[in-house]
């Protein structure tokens, strides 16, 4: 992709949606359950670092509403990964991009271009 696609590039803290809301939990896999922190240290993960990777262009929309959009399809793609390696849950779940992660507490990053928003998710199968 050309370079000018991702100029002035800017990396948001888009707050953390309420999983538990109906029209959250419509978007996910029920039989695989996610957690933002660490997992015990008695579970033993069945793959370590899979990442999920999103990214759509955000022209005419709400850069904020593309973020959260591509935020529920990495976590769809990651509960996918996982139950195809069998696994039933996703632990450790972080922000990745550039290659550097950050831990999900309140808040993932979204990537905002100047065409493009990107959200990367790295996490755990367990």
């Amino acid at each position: 992709m050309s370079c000018a696609l991702y100029a002035n590039t800017d990396i948001q803290d888009v707050p953390l949606p309420n999983l538990r809301e109906s029209h959250s939990l419509d978007k996910l896999y029920k039989n695989v359950t996610l957690q933002f922190s660490k997992s015990s240290k008695k579970s033993i993960p069945k793959k370590q670092g899979i990442i999920a990777s999103k990214m759509t262009h955000h022209i005419f929309k709400d850069s904020k509403e593309v973020c959260l959009m591509l935020f529920f399809s990495a976590l769809k793609d990651l509960q996918m990964q996982a139950l195809q390696l069998g696994g039933t849950k996703i632990g450790n779940i972080e922000s990745y991009l550039n290659g550097s992660s950050k831990r999900i507490t309140k808040y993932f990053q979204c990537k905002s271009g100047f065409i493009f928003n990107i959200v990367t998710l790295r996490a755990d199968v367990y």
